[in-house]
């Protein structure tokens, strides 16, 4: 009987606690996330509860005798619906890529994230990306895609 009783009060409390999830202000949070086109690495972000801003700062050293690549974004999204422990937003974002040369990420998206607990999400993005090569004997790119699967972030915040 007790169990029972406690397994019930933790499905209650589960549901009154669930729908606050998606709509509170988390604050400040650290994690790891990607722009459309490729500039991805380290984020902070900065949830206001109707509309977050992400950083993202990334450097990368493949080979040493070679220029690091710098990788750096910025996005802002709107929440324009919750339901229980999610929440979608509409957006986007400027980055750049500094390698040899500079390309300039253009996106506009939508993200999805789904709170774990009341201070861990778990997003996905999807939307439309441009990316202005900054070398001058290249054409510009125009990638339509989205990271459903392989692409994830992941943000810790400290509500």
């Amino acid at each position: 009987m007790l169990r029972t009783t406690l397994l019930l009060a933790t499905g209650i409390a589960a549901l009154v606690v669930a729908p606050a999830l998606a709509s509170a202000e988390h604050g400040i949070g650290l994690g790891a996330q990607a722009m459309i086109t490729g500039p991805v690495g380290g984020s902070v972000t900065y949830d206001a509860a109707r509309f977050h801003i992400d950083g993202i700062v990334g450097i990368y050293d493949d080979d040493p005798g070679d220029d690091n690549a710098v990788h750096m974004g910025a996005r802002f999204y709107y929440k324009v619906h919750e339901k229980g422990v999610s929440d979608l937003s509409v957006g986007g974002g400027l980055g750049i890529i500094n390698e040899a040369n500079t390309d300039l990420h253009i996106e506009g998206s939508a993200k999805i994230r789904v709170w774990l607990v009341s201070n861990v999400a778990f997003s996905t993005t999807l939307g439309i990306g441009f990316v202005i090569d900054g070398d001058e004997g290249d054409d510009d790119d125009l990638a339509l895609t989205g990271q459903l699967n392989a692409l994830l972030g992941i943000t810790y915040f400290f509500e």
